[in-house]
């Protein structure tokens, strides 16, 4: 989101927030609905033997707030084989793609789309020696995005919508870079970790990234911190077969050592057998009570 001076923020879609005017929001009312939502949170954490978050990142947050808390992380559970990567190799593929649910609605995924159309993609548009074409897929994708494209000149030359596509992976093997520029949010995306494991290169966001604990050092996708830094990311991945490949091998490896079935169902064996432990041992203590007493 946008921060202005008197300390409102603008989302690039115009969400509406509590009923306020579509374009600004009251920070004092958001900062007190956070301050609940984290509260009730927090709350449930206390109430719970055991906490699961769905990445390192979520856990370390969990800690940092509640240091007694036995946490676990238990991401994605996603296996890689042969029929589930996609095959076209760089030369045969173009352009870029974003997929997403809708729900004819601007909040989220409409917003991280706004933004790319409107901050990162002419960036891209004037730097690069050809054009490169823009698909966004999805159901009910929203009214908002179809008029911010067709009222700019540039814009509707190059973007392309395509509703409830029956065939996905047909986008994924034809497409060249998919984005994930998302501003806001919680947790960890599904779509890119499927992505990832379709073996198509992924632009994203340091907000996207860092829900995956990924750091640009890495080369894990392209994270872009900034719009010039997305640009960036897509013009190298775009133009340059032997980065294309490097980034494609380094998804689908980060897939294979963090999303596989063997450790997601060690780490749950482990968290039954605590749990179950914990609970022998008050029967115990309850038993040792009730003869003391007896």
């Amino acid at each position: 989101y946008l921060q202005n001076k008197d300390n409102t923020h603008a989302f690039p879609g115009g969400v509406e927030y509590l009923g306020l005017d579509n374009d600004e929001m009251d920070m004092d009312l958001v900062s007190l609905e956070i301050k609940h939502a984290e509260e009730f949170e927090l709350n449930l954490i206390n109430m719970a033997d055991s906490v699961i978050g769905v990445s390192d990142r979520e856990k370390r947050i969990i800690l940092s707030l509640l240091p007694d808390t036995e946490a676990y992380t238990i991401g994605h559970v996603m296996s890689i084989d042969e029929s589930r990567v996609t095959k076209k190799t760089w030369a045969e593929r173009s352009g870029i793609l974003f997929l997403a649910s809708f729900s004819d609605i601007m909040y989220y995924n409409g917003d991280a789309v706004w933004n790319f159309l409107t901050e990162v993609y002419p960036l891209v548009l004037k730097e690069s020696r050809t054009p490169i074409h823009f698909t966004i897929a999805g159901r009910k994708i929203p009214k908002e995005l179809y008029d911010l494209v067709e009222e700019d000149e540039l814009l509707s030359k190059n973007v392309v919508f395509k509703e409830s596509v029956d065939d996905i992976m047909e986008l994924y093997n034809s497409h060249r870079i998919f984005i994930a520029p998302h501003l806001y949010g919680a947790g960890i995306q599904f779509k890119v970790s499927e992505a990832f494991s379709f073996g198509i290169p992924i632009v994203m966001s340091k907000f996207t990234a860092d829900g995956f604990s990924i750091s640009a050092d890495e080369k894990i996708g392209c994270v872009g911190a900034s719009p010039l830094g997305m640009m960036n990311c897509i013009l190298d991945i775009n133009g340059y077969e032997e980065i294309w490949n490097r980034t494609r091998e380094n998804e689908l490896q980060f897939i294979r050592d963090t999303h596989n079935r063997a450790d997601a169902i060690k780490v749950w064996e482990n968290v039954i057998d605590v749990n179950l432990k914990r609970i022998q041992d008050i029967r115990a203590e309850g038993d040792t009570h009730k003869m003391e007493h007896s």
